[in-house]
């Protein structure tokens, strides 16, 4: 899909071609603070391996014998030049068959030889500190192209249509809000935040029996999960303060032992920032500890003021 935009000057009066993207061709890439992870942070040997690959391969400061490497007037854009060799050939001969790029601007493309040896110690070197492994991409569907959007569905005869997400229902709360959180778009994760906390208080306080209660519970896992990818747990915590106070005042005490036995606690500083699996909660009695031993300090702390607070009434 394209779009013809006019283009008009003292000299001449052109349509300039610009290609649509699909919704599926736009990507919002979000990763944690690698300054919060301390796996991510580098060593000072990757640090000094990292300097000397900067060093060997300076186009600036050339060693005394060996001339300047880096001239800016003999640097091309081999898109631009590919796109101008064809248009060339094209005009030139009629034919429409594409062509392939001078060698002579092939090899200016790539670092000098001689630069690229000089180097390679370093490089070695850091390959060695950084203990580099090869990730595995991950294998997408095929784009979408302008004839796709002619093909009909075989069942029912309608056009192909997005399947997105974009409520959190009663029925499947869980998979709907999975399925936004992981949408590229992040506007997305915002309104499932919200829309999961509307549902979790809907089932509290519209509970009549347990099974009402777990779904709750199975509702504030997933939130917590999504909130510790989202980088937001301030949000869940907030969150988790207010849903309790809802559940004292309507007298759900069954909800409140529910978070409790499954580990549906603040979320710390120290946590990852990978979510926890539902299977992976037998760690929950430390943690309920760790929260345990907060609130004991806290209610010593207000004892001390409560009593700094009757001795000055007696003075």
């Amino acid at each position: 899909m394209c779009a013809l935009i006019p283009y008009v000057t003292t000299c001449k009066e052109v349509l300039l071609l610009v290609q649509l993207p699909f919704d599926e061709d736009l990507r919002s890439f979000e990763f944690p603070s690698p300054q919060e992870i301390e796996s991510f942070q580098p060593t000072s040997s990757m640090e000094n391996a990292a300097a000397d690959i900067i060093q060997a391969m300076n186009l600036e400061e050339p060693d005394r014998n060996e001339e300047k490497k880096l001239h800016p007037k003999y640097i091309f854009d081999p898109i631009i030049q590919r796109f101008h060799t064809n248009v060339w050939y094209r005009i030139l001969t009629g034919k429409t068959d594409i062509q392939e790029i001078d060698d002579e601007l092939y090899e200016l493309y790539f670092p000098d030889k001689k630069l690229l040896q000089k180097a390679k110690p370093a490089m070695d070197f850091f390959r060695q500190v950084s203990n580099l492994t090869e990730v595995e991409g991950i294998t997408t569907g095929a784009k979408r192209q302008w004839d796709a959007l002619s093909i009909r569905n075989e069942d029912n005869g309608n056009l192909l249509a997005s399947t997105k997400v974009t409520k959190v229902s009663d029925l499947t709360p869980v998979e709907d809000f999975n399925s936004m959180i992981d949408n590229p778009d992040p506007s997305f994760a915002d309104l499932a935040i919200n829309q999961m906390k509307e549902v979790i208080l809907n089932f509290v306080k519209s509970a009549v029996t347990n099974a009402f209660l777990v779904k709750a519970v199975d509702c504030m896992r997933a939130l917590r999960n999504g909130c510790i990818k989202q980088e937001e747990p301030n949000v869940f915590n907030l969150f988790l303060k207010e849903v309790k106070k809802q559940a004292k005042l309507l007298g759900k005490e069954e909800f409140l032992e529910l978070l409790d036995s499954n580990g549906i606690f603040s979320i710390s500083n120290e946590e990852p920032t990978n979510p926890i699996s539902t299977s992976s909660y037998q760690f929950v009695p430390e943690i309920k500890q760790q929260q345990q031993q907060v609130q004991s300090n806290s209610t010593e702390q207000e004892e001390d003021v409560a009593d700094a607070e009757d001795l000055l009434a007696d003075l």
